[in-house]
C-alpha cells in the first residue's frame, strides 16, 4: 500500500531498506522500536539490538510464553517480499530464547528486476 501511495520506493541500499522499515514501524504500529534502541549498518547488513519488546512483555505478564513464538522475522520478512527483496534475515539472541536482548540482522538483495 504505501508503495503505490508513494510514500515508498524500493530500496537502492541497506540504508534506504532501514528508512523504510522505520516509516512502516511509524505509521502502522503502536511502537516505534526501531527508534529507540540501536541501529548499526555496516556494509550492506544493518543490526538492531533491542532490549524491550511490548509483545515480549505482554505474554510474560500473562504467563503465556509456553510455545510463544516472536513474530518479528515473519514482519519484517514479508515487508521485504513486498519490496521484491529475497529476505535475508538473522536472529542471532532472542528475548524469547532468555539472552536479555534481541540481536537482529538483516540485509539487502533484490529478488526481482
Amino acid at each position: 500500500m504505501l508503495l503505490k501511495s508513494g510514500d515508498i520506493e524500493r530500496p537502492r541500499s541497506i540504508e534506504d531498506l532501514v528508512a523504510i522499515f522505520k516509516t512502516i514501524w511509524a505509521t502502522r504500529f503502536f511502537v516505534e522500536m526501531y527508534f529507540h534502541e540501536p541501529m548499526e549498518i555496516e556494509s550492506n547488513t544493518a543490526t538492531w539490538t533491542g532490549h524491550h519488546c511490548n509483545a515480549y512483555d505482554s505474554h510474560v505478564r500473562g504467563q503465556m510464553l509456553e510455545g510463544y513464538r516472536c513474530g518479528c522475522q515473519a514482519i519484517r520478512n514479508g515487508m521485504m517480499k513486498a519490496l521484491r527483496l529475497k529476505p535475508l534475515h538473522w536472529i542471532d539472541e532472542s528475548l524469547v530464547k532468555g539472552d536479555g536482548k534481541c540481536v537482529i540482522r538483516f540485509s539487502f538483495e533484490p529478488q526481482y528486476s
